[in-house]
């Protein structure tokens, strides 16, 4: 059988993914983002009701769902990242490599409290 391919067409959003550094200033704790992909090919979509009932048993809320094709910042990225899209910060919930053959990934996040 013919392998195939995702159209890269479906991927019509661009998002920036943020890795997060800890510092301690003084007694306080600091949280700051650097950039680690700008301009990544994705898809931004409401969560589906499904998901945000799953999410919402283990007392965690989601807002939206952000597909990949492109597996580098799937793998770097970790609930204390965040993703920039159209100028609205996402914090991270969870991840999963959908049908788990490196094709297509789904981030599930929520909407920063700036």
């Amino acid at each position: 059988m013919p392998r195939t391919r995702v159209p890269r067409k479906l991927m019509i959003h661009r998002a920036d993914f943020y890795t997060s550094t800890v510092t301690k200033v003084g007694g306080a704790i600091e949280k700051t983002y650097s950039l680690a992909h700008e301009e990544v090919p994705c898809m931004v979509q409401p969560a589906l009701s499904e998901l945000i009932e799953e999410y919402g048993r283990r007392d965690e809320i989601i807002s939206h769902s952000i597909f990949l094709i492109v597996k580098p910042p799937f793998d770097a990225i970790g609930v204390e990242d965040r993703i920039v899209y159209d100028s609205v910060n996402y914090e991270i919930v969870g991840k999963k490599n959908l049908i788990n053959l490196n094709r297509v990934f789904r981030i599930d996040v929520k909407e920063a409290i700036q």
